[in-house]
This record gives C-alpha cells, sequence and structure tokens, in this order.
C-alpha cells in the first residue's frame, strides 16, 4: 500500500532534520524565535549558535 503523493511532499518538508547540520539549523531557530522583537545581525546570530555550542561546523556562505 503506497502512500500518497502529498503525504511524501509534506514528509519531505522535515528532511533538515536528519542533515548533519540539523543541531545548527535548530539553535539558530530557537535563537530566532526567542527573539522575535529583536533585530539581530548576522554577527549576533553566529554569536549566539556559538553559545549553543551549535557553531561547530563551517558555514556554507
Amino acid at each position: 500500500m503506497g502512500e500518497p503523493d502529498g503525504d511524501l511532499g509534506r514528509l519531505e518538508a522535515f528532511t533538515y532534520l536528519t542533515v548533519p547540520e540539523r543541531g545548527s539549523y535548530l539553535a539558530v531557530m530557537r535563537l530566532f524565535t526567542a527573539s522575535l522583537m529583536i533585530d539581530l545581525s548576522a554577527q549576533q546570530v553566529v554569536e549566539g549558535a556559538a553559545r549553543s555550542g551549535a557553531g561547530s561546523h563551517r558555514p556554507r556562505c
């Protein structure tokens, strides 16, 4: 019994949780959601991620 295409598409939206960088992604998202009313610079995001221990991988940009 196969899954409908809609279910597969919906599940693909969560593939970011399976990549090696998922810890960094989640740390940055936690930082953003904890400070929705604050404007953060890129440097502040990097520093916040480093404090949470998620800045251990090399950035892609």
